[in-house]
């Protein structure tokens, strides 16, 4: 059996490639194939593989397979330990692999030992036959392509992107359509990816830190509550937050914890929903406040109508998302809020991505994610938001982690 690793997005999980290696990345090289990307309107996601493969230490190479032929492609792969195939549309990508020949090259590439990771349409690539994807890719982006027909490189169809909401209609229809066909498949979250060696396969995925962070909330909930409940010396910045909306709007605190914040936007006249994803701390705030509207959600998976908000705030909740969950969590900040709505993120300054001993219960660990303006501006940018404003300040808080805050203003363009 081939060397394969078949992903939904493989930024987020290369590094569970790694141990599988046979030698370390900085001694591997790798052929990044962006075909796939031509037909879409924007190709920029692209960029979180790239930096992904080169963040992980591998050599890197582009090779668009576009206007090349078996020769030419033949003498490149000569050189290359991983061939990297990016998503887009896959009838366009399997067109294009057909006409340069790179479907025969690759496969040989594969049966020689060579790895093959695949990113949404380069893993679909992979399968018998791809003629299902129809419901998710434009067939007509490949008006050449005279066969549906995959490399089969494995025995059955990888649909990336299982469980997003924006895909739910597709693929209700896709998988009737597998049914009837007796297509054998397998359905991937954007945190997991086939790892596809010697004579079998395993699906691996990355840990759930954020759930680290909320077990831990579970137990420390009420001394949590006492210690901030009362804490409103961020309000200046939240003030200016507000300044920026419209009277009578609507705000979404993220991670409201014990609902200090929600109450403090209610009592400025603006309209606020809260939310967190500890059961307890939403217990507590409703407690407390009665009167307002508290719900157990992941802000990973906000459950709103898109352009529900004039306003979002992020108090101090960004930090137990993960790295690589970064940039679809603020994706989803970005859709649930109005064109011209705000985004207030307030966040300690530090390390990426640690789990340590919680403060409030040293026995349990606690995951934080911190940042530098600089890297949360970016993903801001990358995702789309317009930044205002991005300031660090020292904190106020004694018993901190970090002893410096980030607050960064970011606006929905209109």
């Amino acid at each position: 059996m081939p060397n394969l690793f078949l992903t939904s997005n493989a930024y987020m999980t290369l590094n569970l490639l790694l141990p599988y290696l046979p030698k370390k990345p900085s001694q591997m090289k790798v052929a990044f194939v962006p075909t796939a990307s031509h037909p879409e309107p924007d190709p920029s996601y692209m960029q979180l593989d790239i930096d992904a493969i080169q963040a992980a230490g591998f050599i890197y190479q582009e090779l668009d397979i576009k206007d090349k032929d078996q020769k030419s492609l033949k003498k490149v792969l000569e050189d290359i330990d991983i061939v990297f195939v990016a998503g887009g549309n896959t009838f366009y990508l399997l067109q294009e692999a057909r006409q340069s020949g790179f479907d025969e090259v690759v496969t040989e590439f594969v049966n020689k030992g060579g790895w093959y990771i695949g990113s949404s349409a380069g893993s679909v690539l992979a399968a018998p036959d791809i003629a299902v994807i129809k419901y998710l890719d434009d067939p007509q982006d490949a008006p050449k392509l005279t066969s549906t027909r995959g490399l089969g490189l494995i025995d059955l169809l990888v649909l990336p992107h299982w469980g997003k909401a924006k895909y739910k209609q597709q693929y209700l229809q896709l998988i009737n359509d597998a049914y009837e066909q007796e297509a054998k498949y397998i359905a991937l979250l954007d945190t997991q990816a086939l790892l596809v060696q010697k004579e079998s396969y395993r699906i691996v995925q990355i840990e759930d830190k954020t759930a680290v962070a909320v077990a831990t909330y579970e137990k420390i909930a009420q001394t949590y509550t006492e210690k901030y409940s009362q804490d409103l010396s961020d309000s200046p910045e939240i003030d200016s937050f507000l300044a920026k909306l419209p009277r009578n709007a609507t705000v979404l605190d993220v991670g409201a914890g014990p609902g200090q914040f929600s109450n403090y936007i209610h009592q400025q006249g603006f309209t606020v929903t809260g939310i967190d994803f500890s059961i307890e701390m939403n217990k507590i705030a409703r407690s407390l406040y009665p009167q307002l509207n508290f719900q157990v959600m992941d802000m990973r998976k906000l459950q709103f109508e898109k352009e529900s908000f004039d306003g979002v705030l992020a108090a101090y909740s960004l930090i137990h998302i993960q790295s690589v969950e970064l940039r679809n969590t603020l994706k989803g900040f970005l859709t649930i809020l109005k064109p011209g709505g705000y985004l207030l993120i307030i966040a300690q300054a530090g390390e990426a991505d640690r789990i340590i001993d919680e403060p409030f219960l040293p026995s349990e660990k606690m995951f934080f994610n911190f940042f530098t303006p600089e890297r949360l501006q970016k993903y801001l940018s990358n995702v789309g938001f317009e930044v205002k404003s991005i300031e660090e300040k020292n904190s106020l808080d004694p018993d901190s982690v970090s002893n410096r805050v980030i607050y960064a203003l970011a606006r929905r363009p209109r």
